[in-house]
């Protein structure tokens, strides 16, 4: 019978012309995760899925599969999406943009028209992502190159047609007020740019740059190219003149979404800070009540708000260092030496491994009376 499919990833990457390699780097995940993903074999959790969503910028209905059938969720967000409609029935009058996309008929490229109909952009883009409503507005737009090696650009424009920026772009991100533009140049180093034209960021700082929320973006340092982890990946956030109002020290940065109710939440320990402990032959993680922390938005415009938090994150690791020592004297030694040996091991069992293994089980009761390398005694 045939795996029953839960997620859309594999699709939209193919709609976007992307792949799971770039959608890996975007993430900082292995790519053994994102091939599970995308291939259905596992599933990603509803935050990392709501990051996927927000990087490839689609609504995250479009990445589930319809529970009822039919391929997509039956529903979708009319506010992020275009609703193609017959031009002998609409009324251009009831349109409260000042110019309207259209699409060529001969050559399926859009331009935009006014309210009377005629032409004030030129047909000549692939994609349209934003609208005009006044005449300072700037929208961005895609095209396929013509010449050279075929690609994707992005560029923005004004409502005289004129580009703001001279050069385009692999990607850009617009912030709410449509004054700050996070840019991806081909090279794959990012920056941000204002309406003035001013690098607030300059490329190559940072190897990620979210889109601003509320006034401020979420940066990363570090990449995993091939599955291999450049440096250690670590986050930030920084204002909308740059400033960096959280240091880049945290392991993840999450709920920076559109949908995040006013807060972020910040990861103060990473997944090898957290120790794991044997209880009943099973891997658990020694608790870490303080492993993340919930700040508001309005927390984030608090003066030396980043030194307070790093000086919280540092104790609580010491804390959390401090109770480490502690069960790890209290630990029998024959569990400490099957904990070393774990540890030296790279191809220990996977998770459930114990729940249907009788054997295993027996093996795990040998380690704990003193023979830890019983254990390793079977294939």
């Amino acid at each position: 019978m045939e795996k029953a499919k839960y997620n859309r990833i594999q699709a939209v990457l193919e709609e976007k012309g992307k792949t799971v390699y770039w959608l890996q780097e975007q993430l900082g995940e292995t790519i053994p995760n994102v091939v599970r993903w995308s291939k259905n074999i596992s599933q990603p959790s509803i935050e990392i899925l709501f990051e996927i969503a927000k990087i490839l910028d689609v609504d995250v209905q479009q990445l589930l599969v319809s529970s009822t059938g039919g391929g997509l969720c039956p529903s979708i967000n009319t506010c992020n999406n275009r609703i193609i409609v017959n031009g002998k029935n609409y009324n251009i009058q009831n349109d409260n943009r000042l110019l309207i996309p259209f699409i060529h008929e001969n050559s399926n490229l859009i331009g935009f028209i006014n309210k009377r109909g005629h032409i004030r952009i030129a047909c000549s883009y692939n994609s349209v992502y934003d609208d005009f409503y006044s005449v300072d507005d700037v929208i961005r737009v895609g095209s396929w190159a013509v010449t050279g090696d075929k690609h994707f650009f992005k560029s923005v424009i004004k409502t005289d047609g004129k580009d703001l920026f001279k050069e385009s772009f692999k990607d850009i991100i617009m912030s709410e007020d449509r004054q700050r533009f996070v840019v991806e140049n081909f090279k794959g180093e990012w920056a941000v740019l204002n309406r003035e034209k001013k690098e607030i960021v300059p490329y190559g700082r940072y190897d990620w740059i979210d889109g601003y929320k509320n006034g401020f973006a979420r940066v990363k340092q570090g990449k995993i190219t091939n599955g291999k982890r450049l440096g250690e990946k670590l986050w930030g956030i920084i204002d909308s003149e740059g400033n960096e109002i959280l240091p880049i020290v945290f392991p993840n940065i999450h709920a920076f979404l559109k949908d995040s109710k006013g807060y972020i939440t910040l990861e103060f320990f990473n997944e090898e800070e957290v120790e794991s402990i044997i209880t009943e032959g099973f891997f658990q993680p020694l608790p870490c009540p303080s492993r993340f922390k919930r700040v508001s938005f309005d927390d984030l415009s608090s003066a030396n708000i980043g030194m307070q938090i790093v000086k919280e994150m540092q104790i609580e690791k010491e804390k959390y260092k401090k109770r480490i020592e502690e069960y790890n004297k209290a630990l029998p030694e024959s569990r400490l030496l099957f904990k070393k040996n774990l540890y030296n091991k790279p191809d220990f069992a996977p998770s459930g491994y114990f729940d249907h293994n009788e054997a295993a089980r027996e093996q795990i009761a040998d380690a704990y009376e003193g023979k830890p390398d019983a254990l390793w005694d079977t294939d």
